[in-house]
């Protein structure tokens, strides 16, 4: 396993901390969000926590299948059982037995695969492609989606019957562009496992190329910021990777400094809700600074507005974790 979780948005902890909470479960579980929030992070941090850790954590990506293999490689198959079929294979919920089963863009399944798969977490059990032996298997399933599941049930691409099943527990990972106190955080862990890895230890991100990452919204979320860093600690030719190095001054439409520390300023005020004391110590300065950089820019508490900023989805309520409460 390589992906790690890193943040103390309170959201992202949230989900961090039902994830534990239901790492203690072998029900079936649903993660939803956009593509590279770390999703796949989360799962394994689920099998991580769970009593099967030391069993296996078999990840299938069910948008990179092709619909006529999913029955095999979800099942496996029996010698003779179809053409190229030269020897007996065990599919990947036979290989996952007594450990955790991740199944990434639930939503690609067709049809005919969701209906099979719906057969087996009724009883756990299934029959290889060409078999006639039942076997069964004791598997913790975990699902992901970056769709609207409920949309694509209205629109009859989706099965209810197995939206519910799979729905026992669901996980709602923020975007990143939700989770603006923990974008320097992440980068500066990725600068230093790169730069390690090119020979660059003690490389470190220059104040520039913090508020210009801090004012971009990454719509490809964590990946994205994981390959920007990559390129950015190749690029780099001194100690410090400045914003030049990032390759992304196009994509924030070549903000000036003062306009990127302003947007920064008014993120971080939202997230916190105009809390000034916990945004100064997000942002590291002093609460006398920050107010006297509102007063320079002239933010307002109508600027910071959070209204309907960062709500899940509304087909997918945000699940409150004790700990903040």
């Amino acid at each position: 396993m390589k992906h790690t979780l890193i943040g103390r948005n309170e959201r992202f902890l949230i989900a961090v901390e039902k994830a534990g909470q239901a790492a203690k479960s072998d029900y079936p579980l649903l993660i939803v969000g956009e593509t590279g929030v770390g999703k796949n992070a989360l799962a394994e941090y689920i099998h991580r926590e769970s009593d099967r850790r030391d069993r296996p954590f078999i990840h299938i990506n069910c948008a990179s299948i092709p619909e006529n293999l999913m029955e095999s490689e979800l099942f496996g198959h029996e010698k003779g059982a179809f053409t190229g079929a030269s020897k007996r294979k065990k599919g990947k919920i036979e290989l996952a037995d007594g450990g955790t089963l991740f199944l990434d863009e639930i939503s690609c399944l067709s049809p005919l695969a969701q209906a099979k798969l719906l057969t087996f977490l009724d009883e756990y059990q299934f029959t290889r492609v060409g078999g006639l032996e039942n076997i069964s298997v004791d598997v913790r399933v975990v699902c992901a989606t970056n769709a609207n599941l409920p949309a694509r049930i209205e629109e009859g691409r989706f099965r209810k019957d197995l939206y519910n099943r799979l729905n026992v527990i669901l996980i709602y990972m923020p975007p990143l562009r939700e989770r603006k106190d923990d974008i320097i955080m992440i980068a500066k862990y990725f600068v230093k496992r790169y730069g390690e890895e090119q020979g660059k230890e003690g490389l470190i991100l220059s104040d520039d190329a913090k508020l210009q990452l801090a004012s971009y919204d990454w719509p490809g979320n964590v990946r994205e910021l994981e390959n920007v860093i990559k390129r950015a600690v190749v690029a780099c030719k001194g100690e410090e990777i400045k914003p030049e190095d990032l390759g992304i001054i196009g994509r924030v439409d070549a903000l000036r400094l003062e306009k990127m520390e302003r947007q920064h300023i008014v993120s971080v005020l939202r997230l916190v809700r105009w809390r000034r004391k916990r945004a100064a110590e997000i942002l590291g300065i002093s609460y006398n600074t920050l107010k006297a950089k509102m007063e320079k820019y002239k933010i307002e508490p109508k600027d910071a507005s959070y209204y309907g900023y960062g709500e899940p989805p509304p087909w997918c309520p945000e699940l409150v974790c004790p700990m903040f409460h």
